[in-house]
Order: C-alpha cells, then sequence, then structure tokens
C-alpha cells in the first residue's frame, strides 16, 4: 500500500541485491553473495548467508536449516524433523513417529526404518543391483537393477514395472498400462488418462460430479476440450 509508510515493499537488481520489508514489518538487506538477509523469499520466511555457499541458514515457520559448503554439508531441526549429511558420505534424516532414512556413499546405499503408529518396516536399496522394503504385513516392494524393475503389492493392489519406463503396470487402487512410448492408459478416481507415440497425442477424461470434460492434445496442432453436464444431451 504506497499510502501507508510502514507497507511491506520490495527491491531486487537480480542476482546481486535484495532489500525490503516484509508483513511483519521487518526490514532486510542483502548483497549477493557476500552476505546478509532475505525474508519472504524461495519459499522461505528468512535467508542468511555469508560468502555463499560457504555458509547459508534459512527457515521455514519452526524448520531452520544451515548449510556449510553447500550443498555438501547440512543440518535441520525442526518440532518433528532432524536431517543431517555430509553429502555424498552419509545422509540421516529423521521424521519423528514416521520413518529414519539413512544413505551411505549416496546413490550405492540406502535404507529406511518405518515407524508409523499402524505399521513398522524396513526397506533398502543397493544401487543398482537389489532393493526390498516392507511396511507391515501386507506391503512389499522388490527391485532388481533398480529403476529397470520394481514389483510392489499390497491389499487389493499390485504394480509392476519390467522394464520401467517402457513396461508398466498397475491394478487395484488405481488401473494402468503403459508400453512406453507407443501406448498407454491410466485410470485413477475420476480421472482416465491415455496417450499414444507419447508426447504426439493424449487425451484426459475427468468427471468432475456437476460436468464431464474431455480433452484432446495432437502435438502441436490440436487442443480440444468438450464439457458436458451430468444428465445433460449437450456439450
Amino acid at each position: 500500500d504506497n499510502t501507508k509508510p510502514d507497507s511491506r515493499y520490495r527491491l531486487a537488481v537480480l542476482p546481486i541485491l535484495f532489500a525490503g520489508r516484509d508483513a511483519r514489518g521487518q526490514t532486510y538487506f542483502a548483497l549477493f553473495p557476500l552476505g546478509g538477509r532475505i525474508n519472504e523469499f524461495l519459499g522461505r520466511d528468512s535467508v542468511v548467508f555469508l560468502l555463499f555457499p560457504l555458509y547459508a541458514r534459512s527457515r521455514v515457520k519452526d524448520l531452520e536449516s544451515h548449510n556449510l559448503l553447500w550443498p555438501f554439508i547440512s543440518w535441520c531441526r525442526g518440532e518433528d524433523v532432524d536431517r543431517f549429511r555430509v553429502f555424498p558420505f552419509y545422509g540421516r534424516s529423521h521424521n519423528h513417529g514416521r520413518w529414519v532414512k539413512r544413505y551411505i556413499m549416496w546413490p550405492f546405499w540406502s535404507d529406511v526404518r518405518y515407524v508409523y503408529p499402524d505399521a513398522t518396516g524396513r526397506g533398502f536399496v543397493l544401487f543398482p543391483l537389489y532393493g526390498h522394503a516392507k511396511v507391515g504385513k501386507d506391503t512389499q516392494t522388490w527391485m532388481v537393477l533398480p529403476p529397470l524393475f520394481r514389483f510392489s503389492r499390497s491389499a487389493g493392489h499390485v504394480e509392476r514395472n519390467c522394464p520401467w519406463p517402457f513396461v508398466q503396470y498397475a491394478s487395484g487402487h488405481h488401473e494402468k498400462l503403459y508400453l512406453w512410448p507407443v501406448w498407454g492408459r491410466k485410470s485413477r478416481g475420476t480421472v482416465d488418462s491415455w496417450f499414444c507415440l507419447w508426447p504426439i497425442v493424449s487425451g484426459k477424461n475427468v468427471d468432475r460430479g456437476t460436468h464431464l470434460v474431455k480433452r484432446l492434445l495432437v502435438l502441436p496442432f490440436v487442443h480440444h476440450e468438450t464439457r458436458t453436464a451430468v444428465g445433460s444431451a449437450d456439450g
């Protein structure tokens, strides 16, 4: 509001100079890469840096992240989150009440321990050879030469990628059959989509409850859409 001397404003000379006043009335200034503070930037409440990438600190609500020699060394603390990494040698991420994830010499070894209130389990990937994960009694995934071959099953649902992305199949919670890039079809809830000679020809049908939406795309020439009210013969 230009009529109020204490209103929010922003000044930027990309990517060198940043200055302004945020919605809480706090002023900020930064001269990249020497140092400073930038508020309400790139989805962060605040970003503080000094001789970037030597040091940087950012905050989103209660989650505060620190970086040394970004992106190699970092640690993060929050109400439910605890993370630490020395990339690519070791990394650990703990989401309290949900899971603990870890990697050693990424991407060659990674593992996870699930601690959901209603299900526990473990998983690992020895890249590029093999991986396996199990959560609860019904959900399991096997991987061979990941990400090429993947086989998953849970209560009422199965998925197969053999090899990904060329052959993909799913049945249960959603239906899917891809023979990529020649042909494919997928149905999830009220959305049905398909393609032919991807990405040239594709279509989608969406049931929005009050009306049906049908789209057809033929790159780069055709984009056609019809909307039909449910129970109506008129398009």
